[in-house]
């Protein structure tokens, strides 16, 4: 009967670890693409709740990579592109120790409207350098908590609006901008 109850629970707990804990298969990580074309006048990117790094590289499409559990979306609707992050709402164990990371390349070229709703987690957004920015006519920043880093940026327009968190932005130019901060620090 102890042998029984031994072999239950061991096929429960392999069975829990599979369902659970996927990131260590290969169906754990995940690629997206969608091709920019002219007729796209804005990206839309909400990742709440997971580390977040957009890197502007040279190519022709957005793209993402994902480790982790949740799920990323990418899809194109009109003029838009759509980034979405979908955490997994049930409890993992195994999730405490390994982190989530999403990784957003944008074409560097790409020079119109971004629209981030980092929600709570931390997000890293980088131009190459301070002499050469990344340019977009206008750059919207929504976040409620976590930590945000911009880097060598220009905009015609920025607007960032929080509730609590850190924002650092190093080298950052624009024509006009706003600035909304509840709580929280802001390096600038």
């Amino acid at each position: 009967m102890k042998k029984l109850i031994v072999i239950l629970f061991f096929i429960i707990g392999l069975f829990l670890l599979i369902v659970t804990n996927t990131s260590w298969l290969s169906f754990g990580q995940s690629e997206k693409e969608v091709n920019v074309t002219d007729e796209i006048d804005l990206i839309e990117i909400d990742v709440s709740g997971v580390s977040t790094t957009i890197i502007p590289d040279d190519r022709n499409h957005v793209s993402t990579k994902y480790t982790g559990n949740g799920k990323v979306s990418i899809e194109k609707n009109g003029d838009t592109i759509s980034i979405d992050f979908e955490s997994k709402h049930f409890f993992n164990v195994f999730s405490w120790f390994k982190k989530n990371h999403l990784t957003i390349y944008l074409p560097e070229d790409y020079d119109r409207d971004l629209d981030i709703n980092s929600g709570s987690g931390s997000l890293r957004f980088s131009g190459q350098s301070k002499n050469n920015p990344m340019k977009l006519e206008n750059l919207s920043l929504d976040m409620s908590s976590g930590n945000v880093q911009l880097r060598n940026l220009s905009a015609t327009h920025f607007e960032q609006d929080g509730s609590s968190g850190n924002v650092s932005i190093d080298s950052l130019s624009t024509k006009t901008g706003s600035f909304n901060m509840s709580s929280g620090n802001m390096d600038v």
